[in-house]
């Protein structure tokens, strides 16, 4: 039960901080409002007791014994995690954060072929308490990483990523060939250098992406949505959306044909399709789209949001 208070507690300075921002998002860029809300979210003070003493600091590193597992599957209440791939010695550096050190706890423990890691602090932590978690990994593993609250950051490459926070930003780049699924509730989403299917989300902050081969699943509720280098796969089904902030699809190519679509119920259109078929609609605050360049496979590209501009600029 006292968990649980605090947990409303923690939730309803979240939802104050959200009004602020999303009131002066009518009067300023939606990218500026949205980073200054997850900005602000990222200091909202996590502790709900007060603290005496001074805050101490460990940190050790653990070589880790990879043994027969392909999978690192990462809890973690409070704190970042970074996973490097790539090392030839496998490790994890812990850091923890505490005024008592009962109130956090550290596992690891090795389930078939799945190194399982979790983080845990006490419901009456301490403001700036945590576990930060770094992990050097070899590549070609499979990635499952979860925070309630702290960022997320991820190189090299794996063969599958799956990523959420509750409030903290996420960064993966230079994954290879890997499925990937990010998700943060209030926070950035920032993808780079990848081959594969992907989909991204967020309630709260922006989306990005570049450098891709392969298809895309974008969107957030409030914040601007960005591909950018995209060269799309044939025959995929793509969309990229948001509910309040700008949908951009620039420098895409696709080799095999394309058939784009874009909606936007309040905002502009922003377009630049040398050697496309384009069909525009609409009227007073309200515009749409459809363009068609032919091939024999051609990829399927949504582009909508509520309010807010649609961009489409093919490469070269």
């Amino acid at each position: 039960m006292e968990g649980e208070l605090n947990m409303r507690r923690l939730k309803l300075e979240v939802l104050v901080l959200l009004a602020g921002g999303l009131t002066l998002s009518a009067c300023g860029g939606f990218g500026h409002t949205t980073r200054s809300v997850v900005h602000a979210l990222n200091n909202v003070h996590i502790g709900f007791e007060s603290t005496t003493g001074k805050l101490k600091e460990t940190t050790e590193t653990r070589a880790l014994e990879i043994a027969d597992w392909r999978k690192l599957n990462v809890s973690n209440d409070i704190g970042e995690i970074r996973v490097v791939a790539g090392s030839q010695k496998p490790s994890v550096t812990i850091t923890k954060r505490f005024y008592k050190p009962e109130n956090l706890k550290f596992s690891l423990e090795t389930r078939g072929d799945t190194l399982m890691v979790t983080g845990l602090v006490k419901p009456n932590f301490c403001n700036n308490c945590g576990i930060d978690l770094t992990f050097n990994i070899p590549t070609g593993l499979e990635v499952q990483l979860q925070s309630d609250v702290g960022d997320i950051a991820v190189t090299g490459q794996i063969n599958m990523l799956e990523a959420k926070t509750d409030i903290g930003t996420i960064i993966a780049e230079h994954l290879g060939a890997a499925t990937v699924h990010l998700q943060s509730d209030t926070g950035d989403v920032n993808l780079n250098d990848v081959q594969g299917a992907v989909k991204l989300e967020s309630n709260i902050g922006e989306i990005t992406v570049t450098n891709l081969r392969g298809s895309l699943d974008l969107h957030t509720d409030t914040g601007d949505v960005t591909a950018k280098n995209i060269n799309l796969e044939p025959n995929s089904s793509n969309q990229l959306s948001s509910n309040i902030g700008t949908v951009s699809l620039e420098e895409f190519t696709a080799p095999n044909g394309i058939e784009l679509k874009g909606d936007t119920n309040m905002g502009d259109l922003e377009l630049g399709l040398n050697g496309f078929l384009v069909n525009q609609s609409g009227e007073f605050i309200e515009h749409h789209f459809t363009a068609s360049r032919d091939g024999t496979h051609a990829a399927k590209v949504s582009l909508q949001t509520d309010t807010g501009t649609i961009v489409a600029r093919v490469g070269n």
